[in-house]
């Protein structure tokens, strides 16, 4: 299996065809476009490498099979904290999640009123979403598959995806089709300017060969502007996290000093305190943006 496809010849925010190299990091290269800022992995994984790491073993580390009911709780006060900001704009009508995983931020949106779709290239956990909300609410394959109509949704929800899309211009011009005029957006993906980047730099967790881009607020706003989109809200985003799951995540993705640390809290403290959930600032933006009149 090939490891790399090809180079990224142009940043696919600016155009700019000149990057100045960052740093290499578990045999990928980190690049910074000079037109623009934006950060992204260069040349890029093949695609299929990247589609076989979406297996059930991806989701290990959620915790999923030792702390089911502890993770949807600690999920859902997250997506109902981003609703809530979300329902400031636009009235409840239908709502898509792209990147739906197993159907927690759906589970969310339905508890508030809303008329639930989503979108999951895994084939494991969309097959887990669809046993939850039906097959014609979850779409098991890639955005530009599911063919749905015209505007026909009023809000698209994108967690912890833009990042791993390999075609942004292509991505967002179906994103652009499907919302109606005036309806919105709503992005959460790793903020390269953020405080934890600034201090961790190559030892960011963030960093890994699945997130192929690396946005910060003005380089988001660019895409966003160029593909017909206009930011009206953008901030730093905080999940819900216990520290089971912060050990867990930190086991898979090891960090020196901080992860057998956590271990070592995981292992002495009691359950109550393990498992309590609090909001944490976690180096990610949150962005919502309006569908123009036309795509410019």
């Amino acid at each position: 299996m090939t490891r790399f496809e090809r180079i990224i010849r142009a940043c696919p925010v600016c155009g700019d065809k000149d990057f100045k190299r960052l740093f290499s990091k578990d045999g990928l290269e980190f690049v910074k476009c000079r037109g623009c800022g934006l950060v992204y992995i260069n040349p890029q994984p093949a695609d299929d490498e990247i589609s076989a790491l979406y297996s059930e073993d991806y989701y290990k580390p959620w915790g999923l099979d030792t702390d089911s009911s502890v993770v949807s709780e600690m999920k859902i006060t997250t997506f109902d904290d981003k609703l809530t900001m979300v329902e400031r704009f636009i009235k409840k009508g239908r709502i898509l999640d792209i990147g739906c995983a197993t159907g927690f931020f759906l589970e969310a949106a339905k508890r508030k009123g809303w008329d639930v779709f989503g979108v999951e290239i895994s084939p494991y956990s969309a097959a887990i979403a669809q046993e939850r909300f039906g097959k014609d609410r979850v779409f098991s394959g890639p955005l530009e598959a599911a063919s749905y109509k015209d505007g026909f949704f009023d809000v698209v929800f994108m967690s912890d995806l833009v990042e791993h899309v390999k075609d942004l211009d292509l991505f967002f011009k179906e994103v652009f089709r499907i919302v109606k005029v005036k309806g919105i957006i709503a992005i959460v993906t790793p903020n390269i300017e953020s405080l934890s980047y600034r201090i961790m730099r190559k030892l960011w967790p963030h960093l890994k060969m699945e997130h192929l881009y690396y946005f910060s607020p003005s380089t988001m706003k660019r895409l966003l502007e160029r593909e017909g989109f206009n930011p009206v809200y953008m901030s730093a985003a905080t999940k819900a996290l216990n520290l089971s799951y912060v050990e867990r995540q930190f086991s898979t993705y090891p960090m020196p000093l901080l992860t057998p640390a956590l271990k070592w809290l995981a292992a002495v403290l009691p359950d109550g305190l393990k498992n309590r959930k609090i909001m944490v600032h976690t180096g990610e933006i949150f962005v919502i943006a309006e569908r123009v009149i036309k795509n410019a």
